[in-house]
C-alpha cells in the first residue's frame, strides 16, 4: 500500500540510485526486511548442513546480488551484505557435507567458491570502505574454510594472496594520506583541537581491514599449503617492510604467526627474517605486539628446527 502523506515520510524512505542510475524511494524498513531474510537463510544452513544440499542453488542465486553490490540499494545494506557473505560460506559447507553424504565430487562447493572469489574480488577493487573490505576479506576465509583443503590451484592460490596484498597496500596509502592530512590540519591549531575521535576511529577501521585482509591470506595457507609455497619470497619482502615500521609491527607478527602455524617446516626458511623481532616484541608495551609474538613461538615450539631459531 502507498505511504500516506505527511511529515514522518521523509523519515521512512531514502531515495537511492539503482544500476541502472534510476532514482528511486525505499522504504527503510526494507533493509532490515532483507538482514533477516539473510540471518533466516544462515540458521537453516547452520542446522540443517548436508540436508539443506538440494536447496543450495536457488539460495545461492538469491543471494548473488548482495555479492556484488553496484547500486546504492545494495551497498547500504552493509549489515545484510556481510551476513551474506558468511552465509554464503555456509552455503559451501553445506553443499560440501551434501555431496560427501551422498557420495558425489565436492563440484557445487568449489563452483561456489570460486563465483564468490571472482564477485568479491571485483567489488573490493572499486572499493575503498575499510569496513566493507574487512567484511569481504572475512568472507573469503570462511568460504575457503569451509571448503577445505585442495580448493585452490597454484595460480587461484597466487593470484588471491597477490590481491590481498594489495588492499593491504591500498589500506596503508590510505592511513599515510590521512596522517598526513591530519598534520596539516593541526598545524597552528590549538592543542585540544588537535585530536579527533572520528580521526582515531577511522584508523582503528583501517587497522581492522588490514588483519581480515591478512586472515585472508592466512586462510590460503590453510587450505593449500604446497600451493602457498610460492608466495613465501613475497611474505618475506612483506615482513620486512612492516617490522621496519612501529605502526605495522603487529600485522607483520600476524603473518609470521600464519606461516608457522599453518605451513610448519616450510616455513623456517623465513624464520630468520621475523624471529629475531619476535623474542624482541616479546616485551613490548603494547599488547597489540605482544600479544601476536607470544602467539610465534607457541606455534614455532614444535617445528624441530625451533631450537636453532631460540
Amino acid at each position: 500500500a502507498a505511504a500516506k502523506p505527511g511529515a514522518d515520510d521523509d523519515d521512512e524512505f531514502i531515495t537511492v540510485t539503482t544500476g541502472e542510475g534510476k532514482l528511486v524511494k525505499v522504504r527503510t524498513s526494507k533493509f532490515e526486511e532483507l538482514q533477516q531474510a539473510v540471518q533466516t537463510l544462515a540458521t537453516y544452513c547452520a542446522m540443517m548442513e548436508a540436508a539443506f544440499f538440494d536447496y543450495v542453488p536457488q539460495t545461492a542465486e538469491a543471494l548473488l546480488p548482495l555479492l556484488s553490490a553496484s547500486d546504492d540499494v545494495s551497498l547500504l545494506c552493509d549489515e545484510a551484505r556481510s551476513a551474506a557473505f558468511q552465509t554464503w560460506a555456509s552455503l559451501i559447507k553445506c553443499a560440501r557435507t551434501g555431496a560427501q553424504e551422498r557420495s558425489q565430487p565436492a563440484t557445487l562447493a568449489s563452483e561456489l567458491l570460486r563465483t564468490f572469489l571472482q564477485r568479491i574480488c571485483a567489488a573490493m577493487q572499486q572499493d575503498s570502505d575499510p569496513d566493507s573490505l574487512r567484511d569481504a576479506a572475512d568472507g573469503i576465509a570462511e568460504c575457503l574454510k569451509s571448503v577445505g583443503p585442495g580448493c585452490l590451484n597454484a595460480q587461484e592460490a597466487a593470484q588471491l594472496v597477490q590481491q590481498m596484498f594489495k588492499f593491504i597496500d591500498d589500506s596503508l596509502l590510505r592511513t599515510s594520506k590521512a596522517e598526513q592530512e591530519r598534520k596539516a590540519d593541526a598545524a597552528g591549531a590549538p592543542p585540544e583541537l588537535q585530536q579527533d575521535e572520528d580521526e582515531e576511529d577511522a584508523e582503528g577501521d583501517e587497522e581492522a581491514c588490514r588483519r581480515g585482509l591478512e586472515d585472508a591470506v592466512g586462510s590460503v595457507m590453510e587450505v593449500a599449503p604446497q600451493e602457498f609455497m610460492q608466495c613465501l619470497p613475497e611474505c618475506a619482502n612483506r615482513l620486512k617492510q612492516w617490522l621496519s615500521v612501529k605502526q605495522q609491527r603487529g600485522l607483520a607478527l600476524f603473518l609470521a604467526c600464519d606461516l608457522i602455524k599453518h605451513l610448519k617446516d616450510n616455513s623456517v626458511q623465513t624464520w630468520p627474517v621475523f624471529m629475531p623481532a619476535v623474542f624482541q616484541c616479546l616485551g613490548d608495551k603494547d599488547a597489540d605486539v605482544r600479544i601476536p609474538a607470544a602467539y610465534a613461538i607457541s606455534f614455532a615450539a614444535p617445528p624441530q628446527k625451533f631450537g636453532g631459531a631460540a
